[in-house]
């Protein structure tokens, strides 16, 4: 599913259009739709952080600028209008890394109006319902990402070359991307 086609679907499930599903039925991958008032490309820089958040060290952001460099933004930001402005509910670290790698605008989602501690909540939430791969789950990724890279760039190519691409792909160190 592009990111045009799922943000149009998101549009067309918000307008009451989106087909035989009625406004509070949302498709699996639309669970969190009923909060959503509309879809905006927002510059990052006019954003402002919520003051009300769960987390507070950002990490190192230089992974997720490399991967937004090479992807963009793969999962929109969720903000809220307050005092005439937008504030991030969810998606501060995607915003600081945008930021980081010069991007004008980023998709956000707009929020219906929440208390503090509903946006705590959606906060909360984004974080903690987030699962990584596990060590087996991400070497049989990487093992076909590797794969499907090495036949890219063709015959001959090395493993250390091909590792250094895909690291670069990933936002992630050569050393990293070999270890699995």
């Amino acid at each position: 599913l592009s990111s045009a086609r799922f943000y149009s679907k998101i549009a067309a499930y918000q307008s009451g259009s989106g087909g035989s599903r009625s406004r509070g039925q949302c498709p699996g991958v639309l669970l969190s739709m009923a909060r959503i008032k509309e879809i905006l490309y927002l510059n990052p820089r006019d954003l402002e952080a919520d003051n009300v958040k769960s987390r507070t060290d950002f990490g190192d952001l230089v992974g997720l600028a490399e991967t937004i460099r090479e992807h963009g933004v793969l999962q929109p930001l969720g903000v809220a209008k307050a005092d005439g402005a937008y504030k991030v509910v969810y998606g501060n670290r995607r915003r600081e890394a945008s930021i980081v790698v010069g991007l004008d605008v980023v998709p956000c989602l707009l929020l219906q109006d929440q208390d503090a501690g509903e946006r705590l909540l959606c906060q909360v939430l984004e974080n903690v319902q987030r699962k990584s791969l596990n060590d087996m789950e991400q070497g049989i990724a990487f093992r076909k990402l590797r794969d499907d890279l090495a036949l890219a760039l063709g015959p001959g190519v090395s493993a250390s070359a091909v590792n250094e691409a895909l690291a670069k792909k990933l936002g992630l160190s050569p050393r990293t991307v070999q270890r699995y």
